[in-house]
């Protein structure tokens, strides 16, 4: 009768260690994570700049739980926070819900080596994502699901979804052609459990560092609906080209009596760049 009831309470041991590990696909609200990541324009010229995204609170949207995600940074030197969309787990897939409605899965930690899921790739919507290794990592003593994927739209060039904190390039909006994102750090309750191999802290920016000085103008509103605000601190007249996150030019500007009142009620939602000389503004177009 000993030898069982030992028997049981190593057996409860070693589940109650296993619920204990056990790790969510992605965090919740109740984990209060943060994830910073670093951004710059590949193509240009560009100061490099931190994002971090955060969950405001949880809502119910059609009787689904959903955390909403916010982003905040300071581009162009002007500190700005907003929503930017919902996010929800599904037992090994999670998905994203855009301000407008639109909702896409964006990782599935089920796939299996050379499976393939359609997951959203900004400034395309639905791209195939292959599965080309899967392991495991060990993060503050919790093993985490790692897999390598290619974007077919991306081929050759590999991200990874790390389980528990999503990609290493970008958490909710991966890779927008032109547009260099590294996960810098994750923390979740305050705790670091993930910092960038390449990198000595969440804090220090390398290579070109933003300059208050640098950028000659201001846009606004951002995110925006459908007119954009182009103000300029110059004396002189001056041309500007509108261009999208493939780095295809929308259209040419002269901006006249340093104002411009843009109509972008055409555009598809995205993210989009002004360009005056070598000064350089992102907006996102909702």
């Amino acid at each position: 009768m000993m030898k069982i009831f030992i028997l049981v309470i190593i057996l409860f041991g070693i589940a109650l260690q296993n619920i204990c590990s056990a790790q969510n696909s992605f965090p919740t609200l109740g984990d209060h994570p943060k994830w910073r990541v670093l951004e710059y324009i590949v193509y240009i010229y560009s100061p490099k700049y931190f994002i971090d995204y955060t969950y405001e609170k949880d809502t119910l949207i059609n009787d689904l739980n959903y955390s909403i995600v916010t982003r905040s940074d300071s581009s162009n030197n002007v500190p700005k926070s907003y929503r930017i969309g919902y996010t929800r787990t599904l037992g090994e897939k999670v998905y994203f819900k855009f301000i407008d409605g639109m909702e896409y899965m964006i990782y599935n930690f089920g796939l299996k080596v050379g499976e393939s899921s359609y997951c959203y790739m900004c400034g395309i919507g639905l791209d195939k994502y292959t599965a080309l290794k899967v392991d495991t990592i060990t993060i503050e003593g919790i093993k985490r699901k790692r897999i390598q994927v290619d974007a077919e739209s991306l081929s050759g060039y590999p991200s990874y979804w790390i389980e528990g904190i999503g990609s290493n390039l970008n958490p909710f909006l991966y890779y927008c052609s032109g547009v260099q994102d590294e996960l810098r750090c994750t923390t979740l309750n305050s705790t670091l459990i993930y910092l960038d191999p390449q990198a000595n802290d969440c804090s220090t920016i390398t290579g070109i560092e933003p300059n208050p000085t640098s950028n000659k103008f201001r846009i606004y509103p951002n995110p925006v609906d459908n007119v954009l605000f182009i103000k300029s601190s110059s004396s002189s007249d001056e041309n500007a080209v509108i261009y999208d996150c493939l780095g295809i030019v929308k259209e040419r500007l002269y901006i006249q009596n340093n104002y411009k009142e843009l109509n972008i009620s055409n555009y598809q939602k995205g993210i989009y760049f002004v360009r005056i000389g070598s000064n350089v503004s992102r907006f996102i177009k909702q």
